[in-house]
């Protein structure tokens, strides 16, 4: 298993406002942050860069939030890494539809930023604990 990088956060959102005031914010709050505007470069990214976590809108061109948490989850050296989905369509998604991902948060939009990287930092947290484990 690929060593995660401890401070490196990627982000994916296709709407360049959300997109750069949640990487300005996250930075702001201690964390190397990479944005990309679609599920496919977030990927590719995720592959390289191996972050401590990614947060991912739902709803995105070229491979969505979802499916973007499915590959990672399937793929042996990304599938430790969080993911926390934001969306505006949260209530549609189920158990099952998350079960098969790296999906460890959902996050509904409109949010807080201060949730928002508090959520990001105590899984952060969290997941870096357990491997200590």
């Amino acid at each position: 298993m690929a060593r995660r990088n401890a401070t490196t956060l990627i982000v994916v959102e296709d709407e360049p406002a959300i997109r750069t005031i949640v990487a300005e914010k996250l930075r702001q709050a201690g964390f190397d942050v990479e944005s990309f505007a679609d599920g496919e470069a977030g990927l590719r990214a995720v592959r390289e860069l191996a972050p401590c976590a990614v947060v991912t809108d739902y709803e995105m061109p070229l491979l969505d939030g979802l499916s973007l948490a499915r590959a990672m989850r399937a793929d042996a050296a990304t599938a430790h890494i969080p993911v926390i989905l934001l969306t505006a369509r949260g209530h549609r998604l189920s158990h099952n539809d998350i079960k098969d991902t790296s999906i460890r948060t959902v996050v509904m939009k409109p949010f807080s930023m201060r949730e928002l990287v508090g959520t990001v930092t105590e899984l952060v947290g969290s997941e870096t604990d357990a491997e200590a484990a």
